[in-house]
């Protein structure tokens, strides 16, 4: 494993915010970017990203609340987006959907 912990995980966050490691070197005071780059070119790759991906998912269905959403069998993609009409007192602009207000999938929990 790395010698820092805390510069494998700067390496993680830069690659899952698709941040990208030469402006994460620019925001955080622990790495360089050559030890950003290090770091994510000798302990992160799609093998360790999978085999952290299953670990997580296992430890999560163990969790009691996970049984509340079923057998797996099915799932709700992250980021789906409901165009519904109207605009609340909050409504933002989102960058990504415009000035369309979302309707969210726990908004249509128990509804058939």
């Amino acid at each position: 494993m790395t010698g820092n912990p805390q510069i494998l995980m700067a390496s993680l966050l830069a690659d899952g915010l698709n941040l990208g490691l030469t402006r994460m070197a620019e925001a955080c005071s622990i790495a360089s970017l050559g030890q950003l780059a290090w770091t994510s070119e000798w302990h992160i790759r799609d093998e360790t990203y999978a085999v952290a991906l299953q670990r997580l998912v296992n430890q999560q269905q163990r969790e009691p609340l996970a049984a509340m959403f079923g057998d797996s069998g099915a799932s709700s993609s992250d980021g789906q987006f409901f165009r519904a009409g109207g605009r609340g007192r909050a409504a933002n602009l989102n960058a990504h959907y415009g000035d369309d207000r979302p309707c969210c999938m726990e908004a249509l929990r128990g509804v058939s």
